[in-house]
């Protein structure tokens, strides 16, 4: 399997192409919007029964740092 850097793409490029693949992997249509003070940009899918799907596109340098991230939000959330 190729190893990809992502990182080379301009973050602009990067949110495009996730768009792109959850687009064509979930068949739908998501909805972008511009990037916010954070830098990154919000995808929406809206549903007709309810089945809302919101996207953040982020990149890390390393999974680690990912995860710590992932981790505080899934804390939040549950609290």
């Amino acid at each position: 399997m190729p190893n990809y850097d992502f990182l080379n793409l301009s973050p602009y490029e990067f949110e495009d192409l996730s768009k792109d693949l959850l687009q064509k992997h979930l068949k739908i249509t998501l909805e972008s919007f511009t990037s916010g003070k954070d830098k990154g940009i919000d995808l929406r899918y809206a549903g007709t029964t309810g089945n809302d799907i919101i996207v953040q596109c982020k990149r890390y340098e390393k999974f680690s740092a990912f995860f710590n991230v992932i981790k505080k939000k899934y804390q939040k959330l549950m609290h």
